[in-house]
């Protein structure tokens, strides 16, 4: 293997998307080059030269690289089941080693080239245009039985149009809740950490700063973990989109960089917690969201002091209200952001019923929301009262047009 066909292989894995994260990109070319070069790398190398550990690390302390070693590997298995399948090369990474494989992919499809002779030519034409007919008609009967169930938003459709008629792909971004982690020990469990205050790399880096006596028992992971209502969230948009994967992709937000905002149209589920490098938008909106204790503030002329209220949401594991907010605005003349966010798992899974229902439209009309016709970009206060994954009533409390772009700023 040479460098210029490693370098080729790892383009195309780079531009699959699936090693988005800078440090993927960097850990994975670093193998590479060593394996090249006949190096025999060990862990503490890894740690050194990519994490910036010193000559100190001691790995049964910690499992920072042995945690990215095992998510290159299963990102490397997801790309070759999805992408690369067709690769004529595949990279290999085997478990306790960390020198990469280079191996020829048997299982390829190549296509085969057949030669006809002339007398052949007008029986064969025949039967393809025969073979060509019956095969359209009979998935078109297909095409239209599946598309009754998977169509649950017409393409037109005012909320949603902006997505499916777009010439731009949509990412869904899932909003994921960042943990960290005890360092590893030999015959001990590893235990993951979840604090409701610590939402991201730089939360953690400030908790390190203001209790020192922190940093000796525990470290970052690249693990994350998601809320329950992700299925119903995923199964539910992957219908408005007609299941069509090269107009709906999945990232969750830990994964998501700003090239994906700036060229995709970007639909985030999930809680303000995990909002991230997006959470930017919310200044531009007229909801504020408060963690501690969970509060929405409503300033229905974008100021702080003037007709600005506030609605609390009490969190507990039985019986309360959320407050979903839903905002959709134009980020450039071909770009669309729609955010939902809310406290609870019910709050985002009744808040999309309601965007994806026939009569939402109507309800709002009904209501005096709107007078007539649905404006492209919103801003919606609802409330729902309900439990885990359950949702009993739900209320718009709040309707109002968006009438500006919201200007993408590189947050990363």
């Amino acid at each position: 293997m040479n460098k210029e066909t490693a370098k080729q292989i790892l383009t195309k894995i780079y531009d699959s998307g699936y090693f988005s994260a800078e440090i993927d990109q960097k850990l994975l070319q670093y193998l590479i080059d060593n394996t090249l070069n006949g190096n025999v790398l060990k862990e503490v190398d890894i740690a050194k030269d990519i994490f910036g550990r010193d000559e100190d690390f001691n790995p049964s302390d910690s499992s920072i690289v042995r945690s990215h070693i095992y998510s290159i590997r299963k990102k490397l298995q997801t790309y070759y089941l999805a992408e690369g399948a067709n690769d004529e090369i595949r990279l290999f990474l085997p478990k306790g080693h960390y020198k990469v494989e280079f191996k020829i992919n048997s299982e390829r499809k190549i296509a085969k080239i057949i030669k006809w002779k002339p007398f052949y030519y007008f029986f064969l034409i025949i039967i393809i245009l025969t073979s060509v007919s019956i095969y359209f008609w009979y998935k078109n009967q297909i095409l239209v039985e599946q598309n009754k169930f998977l169509t649950i938003v017409e393409e037109n459709n005012a909320i949603w149009k902006d997505f499916l008629q777009s010439d731009l792909s949509t990412i869904l971004v899932i909003g994921d809740y960042y943990v960290f982690q005890r360092p590893y020990k030999l015959n001990e469990s590893e235990l993951f950490i979840r604090d409701v205050e610590i939402n991201s790399k730089q939360d953690f880096e400030k908790y390190l700063e203001k209790s020192p006596e922190a940093k000796a028992k525990y470290i970052q992971t690249p693990l994350t973990y998601l809320g329950m209502e992700v299925p119903y969230i995923v199964e539910k948009l992957t219908k408005v989109f007609r299941g069509d994967e090269n107009r709906l992709k999945i990232k969750l937000a830990s994964d998501l960089v700003w090239q994906d905002v700036q060229k995709n149209n970007i639909i985030f589920v999930g809680s303000e917690k995990t909002l991230r490098n997006m959470r930017f938008f919310l200044d531009k909106l007229r909801y504020k969201v408060n963690l501690f204790p969970h509060k929405i503030f409503y300033s229905p002329e974008h100021t702080d002091t003037v007709e600005t209220y506030s609605l609390e949401s009490y969190y507990r594991y039985g019986f309360h209200d959320d407050f979903p907010i839903v905002a959709k605005f134009p980020t450039t003349d071909k770009t669309t952001v729609m955010l939902m966010i809310s406290f609870s798992s019910f709050g985002k899974i009744e808040m999309l019923k309601e965007l994806t229902s026939s009569s939402f439209i109507d309800k709002l009309t009904n209501d005096n929301f709107i007078e007539k016709n649905m404006p492209p970009y919103f801003e919606i206060l609802f409330k729902v009262h309900g439990v885990e994954r359950t949702g009993f009533n739900t209320d718009i409390l709040h309707f109002h047009e968006i009438t500006s772009k919201i200007i993408i700023e590189n947050n990363e």
